[in-house]
C-alpha cells in the first residue's frame, strides 16, 4: 500500500507528522460516518433566506463572535482538523504540486459580517484548504464535477445538432466532375433504362393492336362476316376510330418527354430529335378526333388513319434512346473507377514543328497521355450525331411541303377533308423514322466491344476529330508491355561479374525507362532500392544509354554506341551467332571496358499487332518515341509487315517536342480513353474512320427516303388516288427505308 500511495503522490519525499496508515484509516473513518449521516456528494443547494428567529440570534451575537457554519456543524468532532493532516514541507520550503490535492470534506469555519443582513453561507476557498487525500477522494471530486457539468447541461436548452449536407439529386448534377457521385449517376442512367424499357413494352403493345385494326379493312372481304369485329370498320366506324384513339393517346402517354421535348424545341427554334416523333403523334391525334365527325370516309375506305405509322416513330425513337442509354452506361462502368487513365488528344499542327515533318497540312497528331481524372463525360456521351440530326432538321420542311400538299390538293378541287388526310399522309410518311437508331447502336456495338478491353469512345463528335488526324505518336514502352521483351542470355567478358553488370544495366535503363524496363525489373524482383545511384543518365539517339553509376562511366547499347565511345565491339561474325531468330544485341560497358552482352527478343502481341494494321490500313502514320537502340522503323515495319515509311520512329528534337506535349495531366475531357492499355486506344481510333463512312451512308438514304416518300405522297394526293396509300402500305413503305438506313451501320464488322 505504501508503494501504491507513493507512486500515486510521485514519491516527493517522506511524511513527517503522521503516518500514512493514520490518514488512510480516518479517510475511510469520514467515509462511514458521512454515509451513515446521509450526505451524498451532490451539489449542494443554495441556502434559503433565514428566519425571523435565526435573524436574532445572529444579532445577540457581538460582532467579535463567530458564528459557526452549518457546514462546520455537519462535521462530527472526530473529524481530522487541516492542522493535524498539513504535510510536511520539505527542505527549502518548496512544497511540490504534487501532494497539494483539495479536500471538499473539511471546509472551515464562516465568519459573519458585521451585516446580518447579507449573511450568506460562503463557499470555501479551496486554496486555503490544502490536504494530502487518497484516491477515493479524488474520485469524489470526479464526480462532483460531472454533476455539476449534469445540472448546467439539464437548464441550458440543447443545441440543434447540425445535420449532414445532403447529396445533390440527379437532376443537380450537371457532368461528372467527381468520383463521389458515381453512385448518384449510376441510380440514374438505370432508372433511364427502366424507363425507357416500360416505355418500349407499352409502345410494342399499342403498335401491335393499331396494325391489327389497320388489317380488319384488308382480310374483311376475305373472311366476310364470319367474325364480328372484321365488320367493325364498315358496321361501325365511330367505334373503330374510338379504339385507334385511345390506343394512341396512351402511347402519347407514355412518351410525354418525348413530345414535350420536340414541340418545346420548335417553339424555341431549336430542332430536336424528337420532333418528327411529337408533332407525327399529335397530328394523327388531331385527325383521329376529326375523323370521328366523319366516319363515312373510313367506312367507305376513301381514307384512313395513320395511327400506326406515327407510334412506330415513337418506338424506333425509344429504341434509339435505349441503345443510347446503354452505351453511357457500359462507358461509365470504366470512367468512374478512380485511378490513372490514358486519353487521346489531339496536338494541332500550329503547336508543332517536329513532329509534323513530312505531314500533310491542315491536320493534327493524336497521342495518349496519362490522367487522373476524365472530365466532361456526360456532356460528350448525350451529345447528337448526324443521324439524329437528320430529323430535327429536315422535319420543318416536311411540315412546310405537307401544308403545300394539302393547300394544293385542296386548290385543284379535292376536298377538305381529303386535304387534311394529305397533309396527314406527309407527316407521317416522311420521317426519319431510324435517325436515333442509326447513329446510337453502332456506338453501343463499339463501347460494349471496347469497354470489355477497358476503353471507352463517348460520343460521335470524338470519333469525328481523329478524321483530321494524319498520325498516331506512342512510346515504345507502350507497344511493348511486360512480357513482351524476352532476356534470352547473358554473356559476360573478362572478369566481369553477372550480378555487378545487371545492376547497373537496371539501374541505368530504369533512370530513363523503356521497353528494357520491365526485363530487368523482374531480374531483381522489383527489388529497386538496391540499385546503385545513377547521375546524368543520357540517351543518344539510334546508340543507346549512357550515364555514371557509382562514379563510373556505363553504356548501355549497340554496337554504334561502343564505337562512339572509343570502345571496339565485338566482330560481325560473333554476333551473328546469337542475332538471329529475330533476337537483338545489347552491350554493356562499364568503366570504359566490355563487361556483359545480353540477348533480348522483341514480341508485339497478336492484339496489338492487329490494331497497328488496322490503324495503318486507315491511312495513318505511326510515330515511335524510343529510347531503346534496337526499336527502328524497320525493325517494326518488318514486324507489322506493312512498309517502313509508314513507321516512323522519332529522332532526338521530335522525342523532345513529344515528351513536352504529353506530360501527365490532372484532368482532360473525355472522348477516347483506357485504363491504361494501349490497345483499345488504337482500336477506337481505327472505329472512328468505319463509323464516320457508316453513319454519313445512313444519313444520306435517310435523306433520300424522306425526299422519295414525299414525292409520292403528293403525287397521289394530287391525283386523288390517296386511297392506295393504305395504313399497312405506309407501314411497308417505312420498314424497307428503315432496313436500307440501318444496313451500313449495322452489317459493317466493327
Amino acid at each position: 500500500m505504501q508503494d501504491r500511495w507513493n507512486d500515486e503522490m510521485g514519491n516527493q519525499g517522506p511524511e513527517e507528522n503522521f503516518s500514512l496508515d493514520d490518514i488512510i484509516k480516518e479517510v475511510r473513518e469520514m467515509s462511514r460516518r458521512e454515509q451513515k449521516d446521509e450526505c451524498p456528494i451532490v451539489i449542494p443547494p443554495e441556502e434559503p433566506s433565514p428566519s425571523r428567529e435565526e435573524k436574532r440570534e445572529v444579532s445577540s451575537l457581538s460582532p467579535k463572535e463567530e458564528a459557526p457554519s452549518k457546514q462546520q456543524e455537519k462535521i462530527p468532532q472526530e473529524t481530522v482538523s487541516p492542522a493535524h493532516l498539513k504535510p510536511s514541507v520539505p527542505k527549502g520550503n518548496d512544497v511540490p504540486t504534487q501532494q497539494r490535492t483539495e479536500s471538499i470534506d473539511n471546509a472551515p469555519t464562516q465568519k459573519v459580517g458585521p451585516s446580518p443582513k447579507k449573511r450568506r453561507r460562503e463557499v470555501p476557498d479551496e486554496a486555503e484548504t490544502q490536504v494530502v487525500e487518497p484516491t477515493e477522494n479524488t474520485r469524489w471530486e470526479e464526480a462532483v464535477k460531472q454533476q455539476r457539468k449534469k445540472i448546467a447541461a439539464q437548464k441550458e436548452p440543447p443545441k440543434p445538432k447540425q445535420q449532414p449536407p445532403l447529396p445533390k439529386e440527379p437532376d443537380d448534377i450537371e457532368d461528372f466532375t467527381d468520383y463521389d457521385q458515381a453512385p448518384i449517376i449510376g441510380k440514374e442512367l438505370k432508372y433511364q433504362t427502366v424507363t425507357l424499357r416500360v416505355r418500349f413494352v407499352v409502345l410494342l403493345l399499342c403498335l401491335l393492336g393499331l396494325i391489327g385494326l389497320s388489317l380488319l379493312p384488308i382480310v374483311t372481304p376475305f373472311l366476310g362476316g364470319s367474325l364480328e369485329i372484321t365488320s367493325l370498320v364498315t358496321q361501325n366506324p365511330i367505334l373503330y376510330i374510338v379504339i385507334q384513339t385511345c390506343i394512341t393517346v396512351v402511347a402519347a402517354i407514355a412518351s410525354a418527354p418525348v413530345i414535350t421535348s420536340g414541340i418545346g424545341g420548335a417553339f424555341r427554334l431549336r430542332a430536336s430529335p424528337d420532333a418528327p416523333a411529337a408533332f407525327a403523334t399529335v397530328i394523327t391525334l388531331m385527325h383521329s378526333i376529326l375523323m370521328l365527325f366523319y366516319p363515312s370516309y373510313i367506312a367507305s375506305g376513301k381514307l384512313y388513319l395513320y395511327n400506326a405509322a406515327a407510334v412506330l416513330v415513337l418506338l424506333m425513337n425509344t429504341i434509339g434512346k435505349l441503345g443510347m442509354v446503354s452505351r453511357i452506361r457500359l462507358n461509365f462502368q470504366m470512367v468512374h473507377k478512380p485511378g490513372d487513365k490514358e486519353c487521346v488528344i489531339s496536338l494541332p499542327e500550329e503547336e508543332l514543328s517536329h513532329l509534323m515533318r513530312g505531314m500533310r497540312r491542315g491536320t493534327t497528331v493524336a497521342a495518349p497521355v496519362k490522367v487522373s481524372f476524365l472530365s466532361s463525360f456526360l456532356d460528350h456521351s448525350y451529345r447528337e450525331d448526324p443521324c439524329a440530326r437528320v430529323g430535327g432538321a429536315t422535319f420543318p420542311a416536311v411540315l412546310i411541303g405537307g401544308i403545300a400538299v394539302g393547300v394544293s390538293s385542296y386548290l385543284m378541287g379535292q376536298g377538305l377533308i381529303e386535304s387534311i388526310s394529305a397533309f396527314v399522309a406527309v407527316c407521317c410518311l416522311c420521317v426519319p423514322v431510324v435517325s436515333l437508331v442509326a447513329g446510337n447502336w453502332p456506338l453501343r456495338r463499339i463501347a460494349k466491344r471496347l469497354t470489355a478491353r477497358g476503353g471507352v469512345l463517348t460520343d460521335y463528335m470524338a470519333a469525328d476529330q481523329m478524321l483530321d488526324t494524319c498520325a498516331v505518336a506512342v512510346d515504345a514502352g507502350q507497344l511493348f508491355g511486360p512480357g513482351q521483351v524476352v532476356l534470352n542470355g547473358i554473356k559476360t567478358f573478362g572478369d566481369g561479374r553477372v550480378d555487378q553488370a545487371i545492376l547497373d544495366t537496371a539501374a541505368l535503363v530504369n533512370a530513363l525507362k523503356g521497353p528494357l524496363s520491365p526485363v530487368f525489373d523482374q531480374v531483381i524482383q522489383d527489388r529497386k532500392e538496391i540499385l546503385p545511384k545513377v547521375e546524368s543518365p543520357v540517351y543518344e539517339q539510334g546508340m543507346g544509354l549512357s550515364g555514371w553509376v557509382d562514379g563510373r562511366r556505363v553504356l548501355v547499347g549497340n554496337r554504334e554506341l561502343l564505337r562512339n565511345h572509343g570502345i571496339e565491339p565485338p566482330s560481325m561474325d560473333y554476333e551473328r551467332r546469337y542475332a538471329k531468330n529475330r533476337r537483338r544485341l545489347v552491350y554493356l560497358c562499364s568503366g570504359g571496358v566490355l563487361s556483359a552482352m545480353f540477348v533480348v527478343t522483341y514480341i508485339l502481341s497478336s492484339e496489338t499487332r492487329e490494331e497497328l494494321q488496322r490503324l495503318v490500313d486507315s491511312g495513318m502514320t505511326l510515330l515511335v518515341h524510343a529510347n531503346d537502340p534496337n526499336i527502328s522503323s524497320e525493325m517494326l515495319s518488318e514486324a507489322l509487315e506493312v512498309e517502313p515509311k509508314q513507321v516512323v520512329v522519332l529522332q532526338a528534337a521530335a522525342s523532345l517536342e513529344y515528351e513536352e506535349k504529353v506530360i501527365d495531366r490532372p484532368e482532360e475531357e473525355c472522348g477516347i480513353a483506357s485504363d491504361g492499355a494501349i490497345e483499345p486506344l488504337l482500336s477506337a481510333i481505327s472505329s472512328c474512320f468505319k463509323l464516320k463512312r457508316s453513319i454519313q451512308s445512313s444519313t444520306i438514304i435517310q435523306t433520300v427516303g424522306v425526299l422519295i416518300s414525299f414525292v409520292l405522297v403528293a403525287f397521289l394526293s394530287l391525283y386523288s388516288s390517296l386511297a392506295m396509300l393504305t395504313p399497312v402500305a405506309v407501314l411497308l413503305f417505312q420498314a424497307c427505308w428503315a432496313l436500307a438506313a440501318m444496313f451500313p451501320p449495322f452489317f459493317r464488322s466493327w
